[in-house]
């Protein structure tokens, strides 16, 4: 028996149900890891922020995606940054996701975007600040990583796989994906707080060391040669 995973708290979670002891694991982000194209992004952004901040949700609506509590944290985040503007991807044609915005008076702040191409997220990353992950579980969700490779400054949930990734108040921040304020105060922080330049430059380190797709594939490939020759 094998297993691959993209977070290692997954190989734990296994284990604990019964994988044997020995067994080959690999941990590498899914889809084979992060394209090129959002290193390059982060090539051709400002160093500071010479406008409102931008925001980025790119989660889409999923049930484990907290997008209720991530719109009410929208008009706290306004209190002090009120030219900040949000984009939400995959949400265009969610009436849930417009009835919230509309509910809160927030539409002069917020766009709702239909799926867009990779390279379309990665000319968005490369003039926003911030990326917020509002999930109350998940795995290692790439579009974070691919922001992160663009230099954006990750505000996610508290959650194992994350925290393999982020550490709080240094190359991101963790917050609570069921508390407006919490997120809200996340993205304060993020701006406000952390050294902007030093979580970047950990950041690309990051995903170049363990999560760049030629990288990663050549482990998935010898991995699975690997685990074929042994009838695993």
């Amino acid at each position: 028996t094998s297993l691959h995973a993209d977070c290692h708290v997954d190989i734990r979670r296994a284990q604990e149900l019964g994988l044997r002891r020995g067994a080959e694991t690999l941990v590498v982000p899914a889809s084979g890891g992060i394209s090129d194209t959002f290193l390059r992004a982060g090539k051709v952004r400002p160093h500071r922020l010479e406008r409102g901040p931008i925001i980025v949700n790119p989660r889409g609506v999923r049930s484990y995606v907290r997008n209720d509590v991530f719109f009410r944290a929208i008009p706290q985040i306004l209190e002090v940054f009120p030219d900040a503007h949000f984009y939400c991807l995959g949400m265009s044609r969610s009436w849930l996701m417009h009835s919230f915005v509309d509910v809160l008076g927030i539409q002069d702040h917020v766009s709702l975007l239909p799926t867009i191409t990779q390279d379309e997220v990665a000319d968005l990353y490369a003039r926003s600040d911030i990326v917020v992950s509002p999930t109350e579980h998940d795995g290692t969700p790439n579009t974070v990583l691919e922001a992160m490779a663009a230099g954006v400054i990750p505000v996610v949930g508290d959650l194992p796989s994350l925290r393999e990734w982020i550490e709080h108040m240094k190359n991101g921040i963790l917050c609570d994906p069921r508390d407006p304020a919490s997120i809200a105060a996340g993205v304060r922080s993020a701006i406000n707080v952390i050294d902007l330049e030093e979580a970047r430059r950990q950041n690309l380190a990051l995903v170049k060391e363990r999560a760049m797709f030629g990288r990663s594939m050549r482990q998935v490939e010898a991995f699975y040669r690997t685990t074929l020759r042994a009838g695993r």
